[in-house]
């Protein structure tokens, strides 16, 4: 996951993005970097910056793509077992009315 690429790519910085979010640089480069945030971290981190939640993922699906045949749906890597994890599914953009 890639988070302070799209972030740049967007224009903004980690500074800039954690003073929006009301905290410390420092604890949000723990979050993104350290960890695996949770959803609705990231959800909050796309709308500051104006993204879609799902560019965040951008890279790990590119991977999946290039290890198997596109036929075959998806598959994700498990980061705590290494395992192949494989999902059929279909990402749309947020339309504002879930919730």
């Amino acid at each position: 996951m890639e988070i302070t690429k799209v972030i740049k790519r967007h224009g903004y910085n980690q500074t800039q993005v954690a003073e929006r979010m009301g905290i410390l640089r420092q604890s949000f480069a723990n979050q993104i970097c350290k960890g695996n945030p949770q959803v609705s971290y990231l959800r909050r981190i796309a709308d500051i910056i104006g993204a879609d939640i799902t560019e965040f993922f951008e890279d790990e699906v590119q991977q999946s793509e290039a290890q198997q045949p596109a036929d075959e749906g998806q598959a994700l890597i498990c980061p705590h077992c290494g395992k192949e994890i494989k999902a059929h599914f279909t990402i749309e953009p947020l339309t504002g009315k879930e919730g």
